[in-house]
């Protein structure tokens, strides 16, 4: 619904890239270079052939031993690299916060080949893959890279994975959309994005962190509550659900909140476009590569 259409050209007629548009004025990518342990990086020549690409991406927030870290490292990369596939893969120990964040580019006809592949590693129990709503015909990142972190996500707050288990309630886009609707302008919802992907769209009402960095977001985050009830019934949203995954068990463990309830941003595509604005991007083939990059800052 919010994304941008599909055009199916006559056979014979090349598809020409979109224009991209520029990013707005206030990006700035900033790196966090101390967090980043090591890495596997490899650049794939582009296959001549014909080749759909799936957008897909997951995430698991599970303790991994540093042995058993640099073991996935390996295994992901040499499999990953024999099917083609094209992205950004970034595994943390227990040590931080640790588990996976996964963004990448899969050939179409090779999509449940990789899902059987990580769901058989065992490390990050039952996978709840994300899809984009259509195919692209280029991978929508140059090169594949796996690296090891520090922490999957960069904040301030020095959490742990242990300080993640305790989940908020994660919310199905039916009692998102009903429980958005009855709350209306009294609705006390966090968009857990940054400035420039709320920027790309957001559902009404929500509050703009107005931050280049999820790190930044935390501190936001502090200042938004510091006076809420703790009773308040809390609602955040964000691209893939790792940010929320973070930000609700703090808001829940750290400060107190007892109603903290979580959506990612692939319910944006099923509720009802009164309640969200559209232009809304989570895995088009423009987007995707420089919001992630944002990830990378913390």
């Amino acid at each position: 619904m919010f994304l941008q259409n599909l055009v199916v050209l006559p056979r014979g007629i090349k598809r020409v890239p979109p224009i991209l548009l520029a990013p707005p004025a206030r990006l700035t990518l900033r790196f966090h270079s101390a967090q980043t342990i090591t890495s596997s990086r490899s650049t794939q020549p582009m296959n001549d052939t014909l080749c759909a690409y799936r957008p897909v991406a997951f995430y698991s927030l599970v303790p991994i031993s540093t042995e058993r870290v640099k073991e996935l490292r390996d295994t992901i990369d040499t499999k990953l690299k024999s099917l083609g596939v094209w992205g950004r893969i970034y595994l943390a120990p227990s040590s931080g916060i640790g588990g996976i964040n996964c963004q990448i580019s899969v050939p179409s006809h090779l999509l449940q080949a990789v899902k059987q592949f990580f769901s058989n590693l065992g490390e990050f129990g039952p996978i709840e893959f994300t899809e984009g709503l259509q195919d692209t015909d280029k991978p929508s990142f140059p090169s594949l890279s796996v690296t090891i972190k520090e922490n999957l996500v960069a904040t301030k707050a020095r959490l742990k994975t242990e300080d993640l288990q305790d989940q908020c309630v994660h919310l199905s886009p039916a009692a998102w959309h009903k429980e958005l609707t009855e709350k209306g302008q009294n609705v006390f919802l966090l968009d857990m994005r940054n400035h420039y992907e709320y920027d790309l769209g957001h559902f009404n009402h929500a509050i703009k962190m107005d931050v280049d960095t999820f790190r930044d977001g935390m501190q936001v985050l502090d200042k938004l509550v510091e006076n809420l009830p703790k009773n308040e019934d809390i609602y955040m949203y964000c691209t893939g659900g790792i940010r929320c995954a973070i930000a609700g068990p703090y808001l829940q463990k750290q400060k107190g909140f007892n109603h903290v309830k979580m959506a990612a941003l692939q319910l944006m595509v099923t509720t009802s476009v009164n309640n969200s604005r559209p232009k809304l991007y989570p895995f088009s083939e423009e987007r995707i590569s420089p919001l992630t990059v944002g990830e990378e800052k913390g």
